[in-house]
């Protein structure tokens, strides 16, 4: 192998960075070694070896290594290596004693180990950054430059438990408001009630002092239904009423009916955000009756007909004879309401309410006749029915409530006060008021048995200007369908 021709030696000195000086009390055994290898290779004849560029520390900026840079092959030229510049670090080091001028020191080649001189971590550079490996950040000492986290705080479990969100928005403090005002008994979404029940009597007499032979039979048909949705501050009440008895005696021969109500009613309330005891509602009813009225005595009468128009017929009718006075759905009572509701108590043994605003009742007929008897006269007075039309103010209490676990009782009471109206009888005063009332006592003898009294008075001078008086004190066995 031929020897490369002996140039003059070179000693590259390069000016250390200022951010090396921590290390040259580390560097100078390096230092030293390197320059007795130079002497004694120049002494012996051979060639000096190439140097190899010096390790550049990393950037402080960056973080990042700039050892890439490679040795030129043996038998070139070599080139002075031009470091890049170099940003300053932010932390100023501790200069180290009797280390001398650091401009006249060549820095440490690649291969020579560095130690840091031991400093605190938070003033010099680590192990790391002289080895082109940024640090860790950690908890307690964060990366330089890098912006603080908050560490987020887990949810802490329950008894092991993992917790789950619920997935139901939570409740408004306005709804939990109105919650507590009008109790925490009325659960919120649709409830729904559908009670089927009947009602009958049997009794038979024969050769008893004072009776009429034969037997006398009464059976009939109740029907009750609430489906009521609730949503917040919002209520939806839908209520659904049937009534209908038949009834055989000795002296009349077949059924006749006793009994015959239907009504289908809905409501719907608001109450208010800040005061959840009152707010606006809407209300409709619908009363009439399923089957046709007849009028049926067990001797003859005589029967005078008042039309509309004003003329009167007058009619006699046999014993036993079934005078049809009215047809199915007829007459056809329609009401409407709106205004203001106010809950006066809400608990468990009395829930009372009461409306106050504005409604219009509707009377349907076609050609129907009203039993408007006069007492002064022989016969039996028969009024034609009127359609008509009239709107004023309502006042309606309703009421409910439980004395004991088998005692319960609830009660309605309504006024409509007429301000305008189409009738041609026309009224006045509180001759023309619309007044309803109806109530039942419920005495539960067993899980599907009770005896209930029903009171149910009215008086339409639309239909009939007359007081309209039913009650009764019936035995009831039935189930709640749900």
């Amino acid at each position: 192998m031929t020897a490369a021709p002996q140039r003059p030696l070179n000693l590259w000195l390069l000016p250390a960075p200022t951010s090396m000086l921590p290390a040259l009390p580390s560097t100078l055994p390096a230092l030293f070694s390197m320059i007795a290898v130079l002497v004694i290779s120049a002494t012996a004849g051979a060639a000096p070896s190439t140097p190899t560029a010096p390790a550049i520390p990393p950037d402080a900026a960056t973080g990042e290594s700039n050892t890439g840079d490679v040795a030129p092959a043996p038998g070139t030229a070599a080139t002075p290596v031009t470091p890049p510049p170099v940003t300053p670090s932010p932390v100023t080091p501790a200069p180290a004693a009797g280390s001398g001028d650091p401009q006249d020191v060549t820095p440490p080649l690649e291969s020579a180990p560095a130690d840091p001189p031991p400093s605190s971590p938070a003033e010099t550079p680590t192990a790391g950054d002289l080895a082109g490996a940024a640090p860790a950040p950690t908890e307690a000492e964060p990366a330089p430059g890098a912006i603080p986290r908050t560490p987020k705080t887990p949810l802490a479990p329950v008894d092991g438990d993992i917790p789950v969100p619920s997935s139901k928005p939570p409740k408004s403090d306005a709804t939990a408001k109105a919650s507590t005002a009008t109790g925490n008994g009325r659960p919120e979404g649709w409830q729904s009630k559908l009670s089927v029940g009947t009602t009958g009597s049997f009794s038979h007499a024969s050769s008893v002092v004072g009776t009429t032979d034969g037997a006398t039979l009464q059976v009939g048909l109740a029907l009750d239904g609430a489906f009521s949705l609730r949503r917040g501050l919002h209520t939806w009440l839908n209520e659904v009423k049937l009534r209908h008895t038949q009834t055989r005696t000795p002296q009349i021969d077949g059924f006749v009916k006793s009994a015959d109500a239907a009504e289908v009613a809905t409501s719907w309330s608001w109450r208010l955000p800040k005061a959840p005891a009152m707010g606006p509602y809407l209300a409709a009813k619908v009363g009439t009756q399923l089957f046709e009225g007849q009028v049926v005595r067990p001797a003859p009468f005589d029967v005078r007909r008042i039309w509309r128009d004003g003329h009167v017929d007058d009619q006699h009718v046999v014993g036993n004879e079934r005078l049809v006075v009215s047809q199915p759905f007829e007459p056809l009572q329609i009401n409407e309401g709106a205004g203001l509701a106010a809950d006066i108590a809400d608990g468990k043994f009395l829930n009372l309410e009461t409306r106050f605003g504005a409604g219009v009742q509707h009377v349907v007929a076609a050609d129907g006749f009203a039993v408007s008897d006069n007492k002064k006269t022989p016969q039996l007075e028969l009024e034609q029915f009127e359609t008509s039309t009239q709107a004023g103010a309502e006042v309606e209490v309703r009421g409910k409530g439980a004395v004991s676990r088998h005692l319960a009782w609830n009660l309605k009471a309504g006024l409509l006060y007429p301000m305008v109206t189409t009738s041609q009888r026309k009224p006045v005063g509180f001759e023309a008021m619309t007044t309803e009332v109806s109530g039942t006592v419920s005495l539960k003898l067993s899980k599907r048995t009770s005896l209930d009294y029903i009171l149910q008075v009215k008086r339409i001078p639309q239909v009939v200007d007359d007081w309209q008086i039913q009650n009764g004190l019936m035995l009831r066995a039935g189930l709640d369908v749900f």
